[in-house]
């Protein structure tokens, strides 16, 4: 499988190299460089990820030493409104974009992936499924790749060939549609293992509709994961595996814990083993932060702070509204403090009302 590479029309895959080797000289001040290898998948809480994906869990925690955030707590509805957080550090409606501007293009966004490119990281973009795509769902999408590696051609004529998909869309022919954006994935960070990237990876179709499928996602993520150990493609990365929320209808979604994993998804990192022993101080907050109330504007910050390891101001920081993960988390974090929108907040305390309590008989007066 190939990759669609262009940016534009003019520049190639040797232009791309040139470019990025250039910039990250100018901008390197250390040899050594920590990637970033994103990896999201739709709607899977934290608790089912424990139930129905026990071979990928055991990986993650015994193999790749993965730090589990237990505290990881969605800051809105759905993934269009926690994916930009992450890669913003913005709420939707802070961002110039709104529903009324379903026909306006995202190029124009100052996303995370482009201030690495900047640097001189190489980029990658994929999703899944066509046709409900983070950016493109009911809006209008990238008018150009958004990154040096862009799938979205592949995903379109996938979705056109209807004719190749079986077992309820979810296999081109007999492979799992999955298996093949993790072999891209898989690619591209092999390929640029000893050169410093940054990719974007969110798949969706197999998990979002039904708790079950999570079970058949299991063996996938796994592979995937033992490949890259096996492969030492993580050497130089820093791997953040999560997903968007939990799953949002349903009867599940309609009991009391439904309501509660909706909320709170799942967030691993795994960090090279030379890091966490060149700061040791970082390593020992990350452990500390796994049981602190997090978010995904944490996860932008974090990265931000990557970027800038270096010069990171901490005071300048606190202007935007996550905390970088390499800094410990106050313990006494609110879902006011974390911007973690009330509705969405799973901190809140439960009481019994009665019947006659106003809050229960006014809605039905009116």
């Amino acid at each position: 499988m190939g990759f669609s590479i262009r940016r534009d029309s003019v520049e190639n895959r040797v232009n791309v190299e040139r470019r990025c080797i250039e910039s990250f000289k100018k901008h390197s001040h250390d040899k050594r460089h920590l990637s970033i290898l994103m990896m999201g998948v739709d709607s899977i809480s934290r608790n089912n990820m424990i139930r129905y994906m026990p071979k990928t869990r055991h990986f993650l925690h015994e193999n790749l030493s993965a730090l589990d955030f237990l505290g990881y707590n969605k800051v809105a509805d759905n993934t269009f409104l926690n994916i930009v957080p992450m890669t913003t550090g913005k709420f939707v409606h802070e961002l110039p974009w709104n529903t009324s501007l379903t026909g306006v293009s995202f190029d124009q966004f100052d996303f995370i992936w482009n201030k690495f490119s900047e640097r001189g990281y190489r980029t990658l973009y994929s999703e899944d499924a066509s046709y409900g795509q983070t950016f493109d769902y009911e809006k209008a999408g990238f008018k150009k790749p958004t990154a040096d590696y862009f799938d979205r051609p592949l995903s379109l004529a996938l979705e056109g060939m209807h004719d190749i998909w079986n077992t309820n869309h979810h296999c081109v022919h007999a492979r799992p549609e999955t298996d093949i954006y993790l072999e891209y994935t898989r690619r591209f960070v092999h390929k640029f293992k000893t050169s410093p990237y940054f990719s974007f990876t969110f798949i969706t179709r197999l998990t979002h509709d039904e708790v079950s499928n999570t079970k058949k996602a299991d063996d996938l993520y796994f592979r995937f994961l033992e490949g890259l150990s096996k492969e030492s493609t993580l050497n130089n990365t820093i791997l953040l595996f999560y997903s968007d929320h939990g799953i949002r209808f349903g009867k599940f979604r309609q009991t009391f814990i439904g309501k509660i994993e909706e909320r709170l998804p799942f967030l691993f990192i795994i960090l090279p083993q030379w890091f966490k022993e060149k700061y040791p101080e970082i390593y020992q907050n990350l452990k500390i932060n796994q049981q602190r109330l997090t978010t995904p504007f944490d996860i932008f910050e974090t990265l931000t702070h990557i970027l800038n390891f270096y010069t990171y101001d901490i005071q300048n920081s606190k202007k935007r509204p996550g905390l970088s993960l390499f800094n410990p988390i106050p313990e006494t974090r609110r879902c006011e403090d974390a911007n973690i929108l009330p509705h969405w907040c799973t901190c809140a305390t439960q009481h019994v009302l009665s019947t006659r309590d106003q809050t229960v008989t006014k809605p039905t007066e009116q």
